[in-house]
């Protein structure tokens, strides 16, 4: 934000005006913007500025960004800075970009004679080391003999952000931050992002504690590599990834809800309502029937129960006593509250009924006179 109150001309009828009133007026405009700016936005390319090259000649596409002071560097139309007489060694380098006009006492005459001021972003000499604020980084250079340009990269681009409320300057590291990435121009090809949202950074590691980030997009294709009517996800470090997509074609027809755990759908729900849990036999190892699932039946109880702040009574399980008796079907929260998998209980069950038919069956056979059939089912 601005050290120094802003303030602007006072006019009245008759008075007699001198530049330093005009120029009084045109910083408090400027001044204001750069403090909206500075509340609102995190310092970065807010569109274009792409970097390209031809030859020794390296180019920043038009486009606009905001520095760590919020002030607006509009590129239009392209620039370009010849590396061919700078002396670079061999080796790579970042681009930054800054703010620049020809407002300097030694163009004095030439703006009395035009009476403009022309804002021309300044593209330096590209350093080694990343430069800091108010220079931009747009991204790198790999740089050959006599300034030839093999590549250039993103590597330490900045991104403009739209801060959350209470955020001021740039983000620091898990602070929530919002950006937004706008349509491609021309249209979409296969597997690119209509428009998302992204809020705060990545965790440090893979099971890092914290708050993990989240991103929105239509045409959200992070779980399959078709693209879904909506979607939102989180990764948490970097091989812990949700997705939760909306609209993914699934079959015949489609997901209402999908989701994905790691590039694996775990449950949806389809367009009649109908939900599903992924138990792909490619996704379990060690698998073996359940044993005694008649005791670990007889030891759980149905109940009928009124939930905490609700009206109408429902019948159920109670997770404490699940895990008395099947303790992998019960997960307990990071406030200690109890939850049941009644899929988990439905394999019991189904072992079970198998357990009890085949003695239902032997019971039959042994009180069963000779020359009558079996009783049918």
């Amino acid at each position: 934000m601005t050290t120094t109150p802003l303030s602007r001309t006072y006019y009245y009828q008759g008075e007699f005006l001198e530049p330093a009133d005009f120029i009084r007026d045109q910083q408090y405009y400027r001044d204001l913007l750069a403090a909206q700016n500075k509340g609102l936005i995190a310092p970065g390319v807010a569109d274009g500025m792409e970097l390209s090259f031809a030859g020794s000649v390296l180019t920043v596409s038009p486009g606009l960004a905001f520095n760590a002071n919020g002030v607006p560097i509009i590129v239009n139309p392209a620039v370009t800075r010849d590396l061919a007489g700078d002396s670079l060694a061999a080796g790579v380098y970042y681009v930054a970009i800054y703010y620049g006009d020809n407002n300097s006492s030694s163009n004095s005459q030439t703006l009395q004679s035009t009476k403009k001021i022309v804002e021309q972003p300044v593209l330096p000499k590209p350093v080694a080391a990343a430069p800091t604020a108010p220079a931009l980084v747009l991204g790198q250079v790999t740089v050959g003999a006599n300034g030839a340009i093999s590549a250039t990269d993103a590597t330490g681009r900045q991104s403009a952000q739209s801060l959350l409320a209470g955020s001021v300057g740039a983000p620091a590291p898990g602070a929530a931050a919002l950006a937004v990435a706008p349509a491609a121009p021309g249209g979409l090809t296969a597997g690119e992002t209509v428009a998302s949202l992204a809020v705060g950074d990545p965790l440090a590691g893979a099971g890092a504690v914290g708050k993990a980030p989240l991103t929105v997009g239509l045409d959200f294709t992070a779980s399959a590599g078709d693209g879904s009517v909506a979607g939102f996800g989180f990764e948490n470090g970097s091989s812990q990834a949700g997705v939760v997509t909306l609209g993914l074609p699934a079959g015949a027809g489609f997901d209402m809800i999908n989701v994905s755990y790691n590039g694996n759908r775990v449950w949806s729900v389809d367009q009649t309502g109908q939900t599903y849990s992924v138990s792909d036999l490619a996704l379990k190892t060690d698998v073996e029937p359940v044993k005694d699932a008649v005791e670990i039946i007889k030891g759980l109880t149905g109940v009928a129960y009124l939930p905490a702040g609700g009206q109408d009574r429902r019948v159920g399980l109670v997770a404490q006593h699940v895990a008395a008796v099947l303790p992998e079907a019960v997960h307990t929260d990071g406030q200690g509250l109890h939850a049941v998998s009644y899929n988990a209980v439905v394999g019991v069950l189904v072992e079970a009924v198998k357990v009890l038919s085949e003695r239902v069956e032997a019971l039959e056979a042994a009180h069963r006179p000779r020359g009558k059939s079996k009783i049918p089912s």
